[in-house]
């Protein structure tokens, strides 16, 4: 009986040991999230639905060409700008615009690849 309780509180201690060591992991997306909000929000909305701005109508992020044009148009698109939209690769990382796309895809465009 002694050898079992032993033997339980041992594991017990494994297991608590490695729960209280692992670091948090952040949740999917949440940096690009962020950066969405920070850097695409203000013209795109804060889904994605687009906004007029200045009298100019910034188009969904949802619909027609940003849903059907490769990704290789679109991040061509975030990084360089035009029709309107700020060059991104002054203020984000290669990485942080990839992240965007990822997130604008998989979240905004509901097209999660499995």
């Amino acid at each position: 009986m002694n050898l079992r309780l032993a033997v339980l509180v041992a594991v017990a201690s494994l297991v608590a040991l490695g729960c209280a060591t692992k670091p948090a992991q952040p949740a999917p997306n949440t940096n690009a999230a962020v950066m969405f909000q920070k850097n695409c929000a203000t013209c795109h909305g804060p889904n994605g639905d687009g906004l007029m701005v200045a009298s100019k109508a910034v188009p969904s992020l949802k619909i027609g060409k940003p849903v059907t044009d490769p990704d290789a148009q679109l991040l061509k698109q975030i990084t360089n700008g035009g029709n309107g939209m700020p060059p991104f690769k002054y203020t984000l990382t290669d990485d942080e615009i990839r992240q965007l796309l990822k997130y604008v895809r998989n979240e905004l465009q509901q097209q999660k690849k499995s």
